[in-house]
């Protein structure tokens, strides 16, 4: 496409083909801009680089085409550092979204002898006090990154993000009639959320594209 967005997903650290995760994001995405024209493409959270440099080409294709980038978990670390990395080269980016971001590290999942992310999250003896949020991404000034909306949870014990003070807007998200929520379905529930924030970039897609 040469016209509508270029939107960047980062999923998080979960392969992004394996279904039982990050399905929000997915979903969002596909809704917002249902049959109206756009790129988007899904990055691995270790693939900022990659994720900016096709970023730059698919805008320049259209003209300046705005920028979007999504991050959940570890992906949300990911799309800060995205932003980051186009900001430097002086290219715009139009909306910033993370959901729930984690610091990226080399822990990873328990493996038998390595302590993994998903077992530290069940609150182990001295491990209470660790902080895995992503706090970190560069600021709003209004024309390199125009718009950051940040959504996090701490019901988690450790696996949670946090409110960020250079972002545009910070919503904790609570539990509420619909159950508790969690790292692990913070993404199905804010599904809606992230589809509401993209569809501004979409005037025109029909209404009945929106959920």
């Amino acid at each position: 496409a040469t016209q509508g967005p270029v939107i960047i997903a980062f999923p998080g650290l979960a392969p992004i083909s394996d279904a039982l995760f990050c399905t929000g994001l997915w979903t969002a995405v596909l809704h917002a801009a249902g049959s109206a024209p756009c790129s988007a493409a899904f990055y691995a959270y270790h693939e900022e680089a990659s994720a900016a440099t096709w970023a730059v080409e698919q805008s320049r294709r259209g003209g300046g085409r705005p920028i979007i980038i999504v991050g959940y978990g570890y992906g949300g670390a990911a799309a800060g550092e995205c932003a980051r990395l186009l900001m430097s080269h002086d290219q715009p980016v139009a909306l910033l979204i993370t959901a729930d971001a984690i610091k990226k590290s080399r822990v990873g999942f328990t493996t038998g002898t390595t302590l993994g992310i998903m077992t530290l999250d069940k609150g182990l003896p001295g491990v209470s006090g660790v902080n895995l949020a992503y706090v970190s991404p560069p600021s709003c000034d209004g024309r390199l990154l125009q718009r950051h909306v940040n959504y996090y949870q701490t019901d988690s014990t450790i696996r949670h993000g946090a409110f960020i003070p250079g972002a545009t807007e910070n919503h904790c998200i609570v539990r509420d009639a619909s159950g508790a929520v969690s790292h692990a379905t913070i993404d199905n529930r804010l599904s809606p959320d992230i589809t509401a924030d993209l569809r501004v970039f979409f005037p025109d897609a029909p209404s009945g594209d929106a959920r």
